[in-house]
Parts: structure tokens; sequence; C-alpha cells
């Protein structure tokens, strides 16, 4: 049937053709009334495996057969956590613009959240997107903020989760003339 899982993944034939990028196979399992949402052993739905792949077609196709948007894998990621940690912006945009939470909901305190995911990995632009949808800086996985996974995460992947760091935690403000420089004004004369 086609919402029956196979292999050792056991995925849906639906949630195959997703993560190979197989629009036209897709397609025909959509047209033929497969589960839109129907994943793998691990939970993750066809939308999850095509951010996960930069399948931008295909998640267009899949958000217009009805994809959730916040159905969680077993481990707590969404499709926009799973382009978030990729570093897909044309994807983290198309799940933004359909109305994807920027944060997890409250009854789900151990799952990291998009901005965490993007900045452990040192992808700055969605970072910045993310930031500029109002994220919420103060969550915590595993103990740790976006800003202390970039940080920690700095001497691993190098200078782009410095970046993702700084970005994070603000400008540095430890005289007038800076304030200044960050509000993007001159110093007032003494």
């Amino acid at each position: 049937t086609l919402s029956e899982q196979h292999g050792e993944w056991r995925a849906t034939p639906l949630h195959a053709a997703s993560q190979q990028g197989h629009i036209a196979t897709a397609k025909l399992l959509l047209d033929a009334h497969a589960d839109v949402d129907g994943g793998h052993r691990f939970g993750q739905t066809p939308l999850a495996a095509a951010c996960y792949t930069a399948g931008l077609d295909l998640a267009r196709m899949l958000l217009s057969a009805g994809a959730d948007l916040e159905k969680p894998a077993n481990d707590g990621s969404t499709p926009l956590t799973v382009a978030c940690y990729q570093g897909h912006m044309p994807l983290v945009r198309l799940l933004l613009e359909h109305g994807a939470g920027v944060d997890r909901p409250d009854d789900q305190p151990g799952r990291s959240t998009p901005l965490i995911s993007a900045a452990a990995q040192g992808h700055r632009a969605c970072v910045r997107l993310l930031l500029d949808e109002d994220a919420q800086t103060d969550l915590a996985f595993e103990g740790m903020t976006a800003a202390q996974w970039a940080h920690a995460r700095a001497a691993a992947v190098g200078r782009k989760c410095h970046l993702c760091y700084v970005l994070l935690r603000g400008p540095v403000v430890d005289s007038v003339a800076s304030l200044a420089a960050a509000a993007g004004s001159a110093p007032a004369a003494a």
C-alpha cells in the first residue's frame, strides 16, 4: 500500500521519493492519495526529507498537498529545524511564508529550535532571518542557547559559527562611541 513502510528505514514510498528528489514519483504518489506526512521509522516526514536535501520544488508540492509544517520527527525536529540545520535559505523562507513556527512549542523543552540548529552549523543567513522573525534567543537545548552553541562550535566549525555568535550576542557596548556606532549615529560632543 502507499502508506506501508519498506526497507531498513521502513520509509513510505513518498518519503523515499522525497528524500531522493524524485518529483514526478512523488506527484504520482500524491495523486494516488499517499499520506503526505507518512515518513520513516524515526518519524521524519516527506517534507522534512525534502528540506534535508534542498528539494524546494518538492517542498512546494508537498505543502500544496497539505503537508504538516509542524509535525516533528521522533527527535523533535520539524521541517524548519531541518532546513535551518542544512542552511537551505530558500526552504527556510518558504516554510516561514507558509507559517512555520520559529520556536519550539512550550510543551517540548527537550527539543532544539531552528535558531539553535542554524547557529550550531554556522548558517548566518538563517540566523539573521530567524532573528528578523523574532525567534527567541533565550531558549536552550542541552543546556545551551543558540549563542552558546555557536560559540562552542566555533572551534570545530570555524569562522562561520563565530560570526553567528557575534550576530546572536549583539553589539558590545563598552563606550559612548561604541554605543553610537551600534545605534548608527555619531556620539554627542562633550
